[in-house]
């Protein structure tokens, strides 16, 4: 069973899966995408960023967030997050 909702009803279309057994995923204009954080979430705690679809590595961007004392959840670390690995 699939949950879903609506993070934002604009112009982009943002969806929100979460999963019956706790794995969620973020979309935006039907792509897996999130710039504040891993775009999938396992069950088990496992984390995979994507942006616009592009699978990252995760010791890479993990490591580039600590390193530079980046806050995915100011807009200006948005969009360095953007420009380093988009």
């Amino acid at each position: 069973m699939i949950n879903f909702h609506f993070i934002n009803c604009t112009e982009q279309m943002d969806l929100l899966f979460f999963f019956k057994n706790g794995h969620k995923q973020w979309w935006l204009n039907g792509k897996i995408h999130r710039l504040d954080g891993p775009a999938v979430i396992w069950n088990d705690g496992l984390k995979h960023w994507y942006i616009n679809d592009k699978r990252l590595d995760t010791n890479e961007v993990e490591s580039w967030i600590k390193n530079n004392n980046i806050n995915l959840k100011t807009k200006q670390h948005q969009v360095l997050f953007m420009l380093m690995f988009g």
